[in-house]
């Protein structure tokens, strides 16, 4: 509904700009709901076999088994050995893998950490140094966020169970109204056996009476 809104709104938008568009967008949207028609009917239909939890044991074990196959098939190329160009090229004499370990790569080497580059773009602004200066280079700062967030956590608290409470007490309410009907239910049934009863009697007595 609400693609539908979007789209709608974009096609009257753009109907002054291109007028053919009034013409393309009802095409557009009657493709667009059969399409969805199909998706709705076809692949998101109830299944005849519904997936329960007991299956997912088996389901995730199959997953890793074929996700293993499917890394030992395209990681591992036997004719083509990595190990076989550290010791054939000019690279390195050492071999593999004291080749790629001797020699520093990637995109921190010249860095002493890795976040060296992080606060480098950080102090380059002026706006996020003040801000990081702020957060970080004043102690009062994070004491303050603290109280905030244990404030806020408190608050949170109070407010669930109050909530519980609120909850417990529109049960036992529920509970005691039952309680009160079923009462009363029991009681009109008393006196529609009574008045069963008594009807029954009377009418013996006039059979009685009659000669």
């Amino acid at each position: 509904m609400v693609a539908l809104l979007y789209s709608c709104t974009i096609a009257l938008v753009a109907i002054p700009l291109a007028p053919t568009t009034a013409l393309l967008a009802l095409v557009l949207h009657i493709a667009n709901f059969k399409f969805d028609r199909f998706i709705l009917m076809h692949l998101q239909k109830k299944p005849a076999n519904p997936w329960g939890a007991k299956d997912a044991d088996s389901f995730f074990i199959k997953f890793y088994f074929c996700t293993v196959l499917i890394f030992l098939s395209f990681t591992f190329d036997p004719t083509r050995s990595s190990s076989s160009y550290f010791l054939n090229g000019p690279a390195c004499s050492a071999g593999y893998p004291l080749c790629v370990c001797k020699h520093a790569c990637g995109p921190f080497v010249a860095v002493a950490t890795g976040y060296t580059p992080l606060w480098s773009s950080i102090t380059s602004s002026g706006v996020a140094s003040t801000l990081y200066s702020l957060v970080l280079g004043n102690n009062f700062v994070p004491w303050a966020l603290l109280f905030m967030f244990l404030l806020a956590i408190f608050f949170l608290r109070n407010s669930l169970t109050v909530y519980i409470m609120a909850t417990l007490q529109r049960e036992q309410n529920v509970a005691l109204t039952f309680s009160s009907l079923r009462r009363k239910i029991k009681q009109l049934e008393n006196r529609l056996r009574l008045q069963k009863m008594g009807g029954t009697q009377l009418n013996e007595a006039d059979r009685n009476e009659k000669p």
